[in-house]
């Protein structure tokens, strides 16, 4: 894909007029899908990369019961992504280029049953379901479009504050009205965890991973697992915009 334009500076990268992913102000989120197999972007089109290099098989839902206990994660494959990731920061790649690296990166290495990456709206009033990875991955990207609201709703919350969170029960989380209406419901999550994006102190987005399909619950090494490619966008930020 060609290069964005460099003399864009980087706070227009992250303005209110543009998305992280370049897309132009009052863009309909909605209007075009990208597919790479298990890797799903929702943007507008013309900002997207015409394709993404050598995209990942689908992977399977896990099975639950006959998993193997540290099965969930590969820690090569994790080296393996984040050097990809290295190596299309340091050729200035399109932000988009790096987040789905990121995204196929929680899932296939660090094992994550799902994967999302929410944006805030050019407006900054919404943060909407943008990239999404493994099994239902429609059902978060649809899912994901709520107003910002710190004080009702501890993903507003996270994008707000910044740094990572780690909920091991949804049931509680729900009960303090700290999650979105339906989340149980539609997203059926035990334990989630989820990890803000923020650039020159200004709230961009945030990564969300759970382990749904198989029922297993996240635990701190899942947490430092995600922290691990998080922390590669989080660079890309200041490197590639």
């Amino acid at each position: 894909p060609d290069k964005q334009a460099t003399s864009t500076s980087k706070a227009e990268a992250i303005s209110p007029s543009k998305d992280a992913l370049g897309s132009p102000k009052g863009a309909d989120s909605s209007n075009a899908s990208l597919t790479s197999n298990n890797v799903s972007f929702r943007t507008n089109e013309a900002a997207f990369p015409n394709q993404v290099s050598n995209p990942p098989e689908d992977v399977a839902p896990l099975s639950g019961a006959n998993q193997p206990a540290q099965a969930h994660f590969n820690a090569q494959l994790q080296l393996q992504i984040i050097q990809e990731i290295t190596e299309l920061m340091a050729k200035s790649a399109r932000l988009s280029e790096v987040f789905v690296k990121v995204v196929d990166g929680l899932h296939r290495g660090a094992g994550f049953d799902r994967v999302l990456l929410c944006l805030v709206t050019p407006d900054r009033r919404n943060y909407v379901g943008r990239l999404a990875a493994g099994a239902q991955r429609e059902v978060l990207k649809q899912y994901f479009s709520f107003p910002i609201d710190p004080s009702s709703d501890l993903f507003s919350k996270t994008l707000n504050d910044g740094g990572e969170l780690l909920v091991n029960n949804t049931a509680d989380a729900a009960r303090g009205n700290l999650l979105p209406s339906k989340f149980v419901e539609v997203i059926k999550a035990d334990s989630f965890v989820v990890a803000a994006l923020r650039y020159q102190e200004k709230a961009v987005g945030f990564f969300y991973a759970d382990c749904a399909v198989s029922g297993r619950l996240i635990d701190e090494a899942d947490r430092r697992n995600l922290l691990q490619f998080v922390t590669q966008a989080r660079l890309a930020l200041r490197l590639c915009t």
